[in-house]
């Protein structure tokens, strides 16, 4: 019996401790494209004229959030690989705008699975409380997708962890995916 017990009592401690310590991440699906893990659910809002989505997990040091942008076509064509790079510009600086009290630290030409994708950073003093973003942006099959971490203090012990965790948790799940 005292032996059951014990039994009984670990394993309480094991679901504790793992319920505490070791959340099970959930598996995001963005568009039928790809996916990203957040560390608990992320509110979903959909973006003005259906054009994409919003999603946020907000805790009191960082954000987690992903935005995917239908691209009108008919406005913007990306047809190779120079008009891919120019579009990808275009993102960066409208993000970290200087105009916006916001100053871009550096960008990188990444991969992401086997398309190119930007990896960028940038300083952001433009409320109150200063903070900054790091971001990453792929376009694939006419869905632009611009994922980021955004930390209040970035010297705070596993910011860096949990950062590379969840930006490199984004995965093209597609197979016939398509980028120019």
């Amino acid at each position: 019996m005292i032996k059951k017990l014990r039994s009984i009592l670990f394993l309480c401690a094991l679901v504790a401790a793992n319920a505490a310590l070791g959340q099970a991440p959930v598996k995001q699906s963005l568009s039928g494209i790809a996916t990203i893990d957040f560390s608990a659910a992320p509110e979903v809002a959909d973006i003005a004229n259906g054009t994409g989505k919003l999603y946020k997990l907000t805790k009191p040091t960082q954000n987690y959030i992903v935005v995917t942008i239908n691209i009108d076509t008919t406005q913007v064509a990306i047809k190779n690989s120079q008009d891919l790079d120019l579009f990808y510009s275009g993102v960066v600086e409208g993000a970290a705008d200087s105009t916006q009290n916001r100053k871009l630290v550096y960008t990188k030409q990444i991969t992401v699975g086997k398309y190119k994708a930007v990896e960028f950073k940038y300083l952001d003093a433009s409320t109150s409380r200063k903070f900054t973003v790091y971001q990453r942006i792929i376009y694939l099959d006419q869905v632009l997708f611009m994922y980021n971490f955004t930390v209040y203090d970035d010297t705070l012990p596993g910011m860096s962890a949990e950062r590379e965790k969840f930006l490199n948790s984004f995965a093209v799940t597609k197979q016939t995916a398509r980028q120019p």
